[in-house]
């Protein structure tokens, strides 16, 4: 499955390359730890040797997405989840300067 970062266009431009000022300055959003995408996320993170707290942890996905589009944060999504969100303009994708696939 691909995985992509995403942000709401009003916080960040498409196709900004993630730094770790990014995700110090941005809350991570993301579901509960017994979520599928959760376990994503955390196996991605140790893989990359990356420590990213999530700042926010939401129990369904389509809240999830809703604080993303306001600007709450950024979050981590399967792609195929996201892309009519993509298409209508309401997320962008971020540029992660490891591999989130």
């Amino acid at each position: 499955m691909e995985y992509r970062w995403l942000a709401s266009p009003d916080r960040l431009p498409k196709g900004t390359v993630l730094t770790p000022q990014h995700f110090a300055e941005r809350p991570v959003i993301t579901l509960s730890p017994e979520a599928g995408l959760s376990r994503a996320f955390e196996r991605w993170t140790a893989q990359q040797n990356l420590n990213i707290p999530c700042a926010l942890i939401c129990n369904s996905l389509t809240a999830l997405i809703a604080l993303v589009i306001a600007g709450v944060g950024i979050s981590f999504f399967p792609r195929n989840y996201i892309e009519y969100f993509v298409r209508a303009g309401k997320l962008v994708e971020l540029v992660s300067p490891v591999d989130v696939a």
